[in-house]
């Protein structure tokens, strides 16, 4: 899946669960601005990747 499907994914995930990138990211213990380069595709690297992959965990949704 490409980075723009994962990060409209998340977004899209985490609207239907009602939480702003601030709420989840306090969640996940994470900066906002993470979340922010998740669902926009900007983050880069094996980090970002990670960071997308426990996203979808989290918002319920298995990355496969």
């Amino acid at each position: 899946m490409d980075c723009s499907k994962v990060g409209n994914l998340i977004y899209t995930l985490r609207t239907e669960k009602g939480m702003t990138q601030k709420a989840l990211a306090n969640a996940m213990n994470i900066s906002d601005r993470t979340i922010c380069q998740c669902e926009h595709g900007t983050g880069h690297g094996a980090a970002a990747a990670d960071h997308e992959r426990k996203l979808m965990c989290f918002l319920g949704k298995e990355n496969k």
